[in-house]
């Protein structure tokens, strides 16, 4: 195979800590090609939690070249990665851009504009389009308007005096109306970023099944034969060899990642409550650790249900860090957004669900029946999917607890399929292939 070498751009990559920016990482870092990649410095005073996470210093590849911009907003990035194409544009064999943000495929149109004979390559980590996260954005009441907290704290008049006059309270319902605006004009956006993309683009890259059927309905029906699937994907060199067992007689569940209004442990965290209240010695046999974000309602859970025993809440931690505290546990818990009144399956494929793949340990998915997760946990055997319903939480973890349940035999061959080697393959293949029809003039 040809020794091919390309640009990626993409807002989020290694030493920023980012999902997108870990899934390229793995795929480029296991390719057969070498690539240049054009990214930003990791900004620490950003208002943003994705920008100013933990570095991945250790996050390295032989075959990638990282380029960091300093650019001030998503304007100059783009200006700055179209500069430096053009500066070394008889390098290259083709251009990917990822997203989000969806500024990079913004930058690769402008590049294919200039230069019609380059391969451009459009990933998209999620739609850009239809996103069911803006539409519950929309539907969301701002929660500094005065009544709100009428409704939620049912204040003495002293103190609804001060929160009517509260300068803190009055500035930051202006920011969040204001953000709000901002994410309602952002679909408009999106929409021409995404019909240029599927126009011009030679190579249109999903990640799950679901979302290139979403993709490819309708009117963009007629891009499909541009259209390929490769999967997240986990890389086993990158795990721990040997991890040091536990020794204290309990089952240890361990989430890592980012939890928030959308995406949230509540149901766990009621669940607990139930069954403590009818085992007062459950804390001697379970611990749940969660690494991360997580949203203040969690923490309001954990008071509210007493569970502050069976619950230890710790701090973002590194990549190759998370992937030895999945080493560790004894069950992983894997937690998609609750979705079910906006989809009838879920359309996200979780990257980390494949890191979870990569760990060898049990899974407990919390989401939708139908959708990514369920399928590929199903396919591969690797856990229980449960719903987000706090009493069917509660029931399959009191299995887990007292009974030992244990899943079928994972099925390694389906595992394999996300397998860093073997998805890399496969996208090299796509490329070299689409790039020789390319010539070819097919």
């Amino acid at each position: 195979m040809k020794k091919l070498h390309g640009l990626v751009i993409s807002w989020y990559y290694p030493p920023v800590n980012s999902s997108e920016g870990l899934v390229t990482y793995k795929l480029l870092k296991n390719s057969n090609f070498t690539y240049d990649v054009f990214t930003r410095k990791p900004q620490t005073n950003s208002e943003n939690i994705w920008d100013r996470d933990v570095e991945e210093s250790e996050l390295t590849a032989d075959n990638v070249t990282i380029y960091q911009s300093e650019a001030d907003n998503e304007k100059e990035w783009v200006d700055e990665a179209v500069r430096f194409f053009e500066q070394h544009a008889d390098e290259y064999d083709f251009v990917m851009s990822r997203i989000m943000s969806k500024d990079a495929h913004v930058a690769a149109a402008r590049i294919k504009n200039m230069h019609p004979e380059i391969f451009w390559i459009a990933s998209f980590g999620d739609p850009l389009v239809d996103s069911p996260y803006l539409e519950i954005i929309k539907k969301r009441s701002n929660p500094f308007f005065l009544k709100q907290y009428y409704v939620k704290e049912l204040p003495s008049f002293p103190k609804l005096l001060r929160l009517a006059i509260s300068p803190t309270r009055i500035a930051r319902k202006k920011v969040w109306e204001k953000e709000r605006i901002e994410k309602m004009i952002f679909p408009n956006e999106c929409k021409a970023v995404n019909d240029e993309t599927f126009e011009k683009a030679d190579l249109l890259v999903f990640n799950n099944q679901q979302q290139y059927d979403l993709a490819f309905s309708g009117e963009k029906a007629k891009y499909q034969p541009k259209g390929v699937v490769v999967f997240h994907s986990f890389d086993k060199s990158l795990y721990p060899k040997t991890v040091e067992p536990k020794n204290d007689n309990k089952i240890h569940f361990v989430y890592v990642g980012h939890l928030d209004s959308l995406r949230n442990a509540k149901s766990v965290f009621d669940a607990l409550g139930m069954m403590k209240k009818n085992d007062s010695l459950l804390s001697e046999k379970v611990h749940f650790d969660f690494y991360g974000h997580i949203d203040d309602m969690d923490k309001v859970a954990i008071v509210d249900n007493e569970i502050a025993d069976l619950v230890s809440l710790h701090k973002n931690i590194t990549y190759l860090e998370s992937l030895k505290k999945m080493k560790e546990a004894d069950w992983l818990i894997m937690i998609d957004a609750n979705l079910n009144k906006l989809l009838d399956e879920y359309i996200y494929l979780p990257a980390k669900l494949m890191d979870y793949f990569g760990a060898g340990k049990n899974i407990f998915a919390i989401t939708q029946l139908r959708g990514t997760t369920a399928d590929a946990m199903k396919k591969t055997r690797a856990g229980k999917v449960v719903t987000h319903c706090a009493s069917d939480v509660a029931l399959y973890l009191s299995k887990i607890i007292y009974q030992n349940y244990n899943p079928a035999k994972r099925n390694e061959k389906s595992l394999s399929e996300y397998d860093a080697v073997n998805v890399a393959k496969m996208f090299d293949e796509m490329v070299l292939d689409g790039i020789q029809k390319e010539q070819k003039g097919c």
